[in-house]
């Protein structure tokens, strides 16, 4: 069913369902490299892991792009959480 369904966004040019399924299984790629689903030397999942690297690799400069062409002043993501902040 959930094949069927990508099949039929891919039909009608619904880009947004097309990348929202794409994100959503780098994503459980992700939570199984982070989690141990796949773990170091195991040929679980590689072929999975290899494309998407390979899909990461030629979207995220995209990505980057249009957020620094869509930057302004009053634009803002907020902090990083992976460095600690000195409180004043």
């Amino acid at each position: 069913m959930d094949k069927d369904k990508f099949i039929k966004a891919q039909r009608e040019g619904d880009t947004v369902e097309i990348l929202s399924r794409v994100f959503s299984r780098l994503y459980t790629i992700r939570n199984q490299i982070i989690h141990g689903g796949s773990t170091c030397g195991s040929y679980l999942n590689r072929q999975q892991v290899s494309d998407g690297a390979s899909l990461l690799l030629k979207v995220l400069p995209i990505i980057l792009i249009i957020m620094m062409k869509n930057y302004s002043d009053d634009c803002t993501w907020g902090l990083p959480f992976y460095m600690p902040q000195k409180e004043d």
